[in-house]
């Protein structure tokens, strides 16, 4: 899974294409673009939306 070489793959979603990833640093953008990302969202804007 190209998600796993950006950081630990925490969970997939309901739909197999979304992927919640654990990134070292704060280069998580760059490194889950290099592993194949078409886009990420940081976690703390949206995490009311997971509640």
């Amino acid at each position: 899974m190209a998600a796993s070489d950006a950081g630990a793959v925490l969970a997939v979603g309901t739909l197999p294409f979304i992927i919640i990833v654990r990134t070292p640093g704060a280069d998580a953008a760059t490194r889950l673009r290099a592993a194949g990302a078409l886009f990420s969202i940081h976690p703390g804007p949206v995490a009311p939306c997971a509640v």
